[in-house]
């Protein structure tokens, strides 16, 4: 599997800046099988403002995205380069 990323933004990133869980959920689980999760959820997985699939999950007040990528590894105590919130 193919992670693509285009503006700094992964297929995760989008689905959270979209707010749509279900394809947070899907892309997660999809991308675990294929073992190429990581690409997904670190923090090379970020915008150019590095803002990555976590930070806009919380902002979106995505409850079980949120909950999902904690889990599966993402850091929550990283910063944006704005420094507007934590993830």
């Amino acid at each position: 599997m193919c992670v693509l990323v285009q503006y700094g933004r992964t297929p995760l990133i989008i689905a959270c800046l979209n707010k749509d869980e279900v394809t947070a959920a899907l892309l997660m689980e999809a991308t675990k099988k294929a073992g190429v999760l990581d690409a997904q959820i670190t923090e090379e997985a970020s915008n150019n403002i590095k803002k990555t699939a976590l930070h806009f999950a919380c902002k979106y007040k995505m409850a079980s995205t949120v909950e999902k990528l904690v889990t599966l590894g993402s850091n929550a105590a990283l910063l944006d380069n704005v420094r507007s919130y934590h993830a």
